[in-house]
């Protein structure tokens, strides 16, 4: 896709954000992490600064992908965050 790749996690815990980034680090895969601080618990505002800030910044054409969970039954469908949906 690239040759600047960039993963972001949203996170209003600090020591959930200082977990994620040790696991990464140890992790070692050679991606940079960029952990946003969101204390509202809110996802698609800082990510979608960020997103606009790097765009900008850079002058880069940014692609975002946002995995998804799919369930298997249509009951839990409803139950699930529709993230996704809200960032597109």
């Amino acid at each position: 896709m690239g040759h600047s790749v960039i993963a972001v996690s949203v996170q209003h815990d600090k020591l959930q954000a200082d977990r994620i980034r040790e696991e990464w680090q140890r992790w070692g895969c050679g991606v940079e992490l960029v952990v946003l601080d969101s204390p509202t618990h809110a996802l698609v505002d800082p990510l979608v600064t960020f997103v606009q800030q790097e765009a900008a910044d850079r002058r880069l054409r940014v692609t975002v992908l946002v995995p998804q969970i799919e369930p298997r039954r249509r009951r839990y469908q409803i139950l699930q965050n529709q993230r996704g949906r809200l960032l597109a």
